[in-house]
């Protein structure tokens, strides 16, 4: 591609780090004046793999806030669902931009040995996780499609008892029923009649997930070093004399009385 950054003037100051980061990777403006496709591209990258990091944090902070409980299977009901759903749209971005990701992704540090056939599986929907992340993005985490969620309220009319809603007196209700056939279509391994196995089974769709997500991470960080490579970024280090002193943590304020003396 013809280099016509020699034709241009930036006209927007320098974009700045923030105050408390320690590294970053900088370039001017030319590997978007040069191919602005690319460029493009990488950004959407870093989008999907911002999504996926943001939202695994969210998982873990909001989770563990709520020990037991209604809020509790609501928020880890939903996290997951969010996060297969990322997952979906993620290896969607990847498998349509599969050739230039992966040259980008053997560009920079050679990727792990698997990484490139393991992301392959995933995009063409051969991962363990793939059903999972199929049914969460199209069935039932953002189109709440009748048929599917028919079939399964259908199941759970066999049980003596459903609960529609319950809570704590200070909480908004869970939609119990709806959280129940949520799971019951996102898991449908787990629809067995002996509970330790159905525990497992959920487990260990987990962990698939858990797997894909770091996958897909794995794969858009390669191919970002990869493209920094490429377009010669420079890494910068802060000195650490430059960065800003952590925030001390909050204590009590002492008492300046005087101990009396025995």
């Amino acid at each position: 591609m013809t280099d016509t950054s020699h034709m241009r003037v930036p006209t927007d100051p320098p974009v700045l780090p923030m105050s408390d980061s320690d590294r970053w990777y900088v370039t001017g403006p030319e590997p978007i004046w040069n191919d602005e496709k690319t460029a493009a591209l990488m950004v959407r990258v870093g989008m999907a793999q911002n999504a996926l990091v943001a939202e695994m944090d969210a998982a873990s902070l909001a989770i563990a806030g709520v020990p037991t409980g209604a809020r509790r299977m609501r928020l880890s009901l939903t996290r997951l669902v969010t996060s297969a759903a990322l997952v979906f749209e993620a290896a969607r971005l990847a498998k349509e931009n599969m050739a230039e990701l992966r040259r980008l992704a053997t560009s920079g540090r050679a990727p792990r040995p698997g990484l490139l056939d393991e992301i392959g599986q995933l995009c063409a929907g051969k991962h363990p996780a793939s059903g999972v992340i199929t049914r969460a993005r199209k069935k039932v985490g953002f189109h709440w499609d009748a048929a599917e969620i028919g079939a399964s309220v259908a199941e759970w009319g066999k049980n003596a008892q459903l609960i529609w809603l319950e809570a704590r007196s200070d909480e908004v209700p869970l939609h119990r029923l709806a959280s129940d056939v949520l799971a019951h279509v996102l898991f449908p391994e787990t629809n067995t009649p002996d509970p330790v196995e159905n525990q497992r089974a959920a487990a260990q769709a987990m962990a698939h997930l858990s797997e894909a997500i770091g996958l897909i991470v794995e794969f858009f960080t390669a191919a970002t070093y990869g493209y920094l490579k490429v377009i010669g970024a420079e890494r910068v280090d802060r000195k650490r004399a430059d960065r800003p002193p952590p925030k001390q943590a909050w204590r009590p304020p002492v008492s300046r009385r005087r101990r009396s003396r025995r």
